[in-house]
């Protein structure tokens, strides 16, 4: 008999350059968030990014699979699935996920996505925005009042 994926409900999905655990107690330190990424030109490549989840509500073995893709879906840039075991639904799970090397091809709108079992859980936005050159544009603070 197959047994029946209970489905997380997500209290947190936070995108940042690093977590830390501390050893002795067991907590997590998230490092600088973000949900754009500002580059002088394309393609660039991210070369590390977490993702910190904290999920409840889960029962038993439980799939789970992020992806990052361009916002019309058609192009796959991170996937990356892993499968906790929660002994217990009132449990909250943190887990801190770390993809290296993520390429962006174009500025734009990319979605990362959360899926338990190919049930969508929740989704957000990263933004690639491409950054003036030196020199393009200019703070009106930098004007000098002659």
């Amino acid at each position: 008999m197959a047994t029946e994926i209970r489905t997380p409900a997500v209290l947190s999905m936070i995108v940042c350059d690093g977590v830390h655990r501390d050893p002795s107690t067991g907590k997590f330190t998230i490092l600088g968030t973000f949900n754009i990424i500002g580059c002088r030109q394309t393609p660039v490549t991210h070369e590390v990014m977490f993702v910190y989840l904290a999920l409840t509500d889960a029962l038993g073995t439980t799939p789970l699979t992020l992806d990052l893709v361009s916002a019309d879906e058609t192009t796959t840039i991170f996937k990356s699935e892993v499968s906790i075991d929660v002994p217990d639904p009132l449990v909250v799970v943190e887990l801190p996920l770390q993809a290296r090397n993520v390429t962006f091809e174009n500025p734009g709108e990319y979605r990362l996505r959360l899926f338990c079992a190919d049930e969508p859980l929740m989704e957000r936005r990263i933004v690639v925005a491409k950054l003036p050159e030196p020199g393009e544009a200019r703070d009106a603070s930098d004007e000098s009042n002659d």
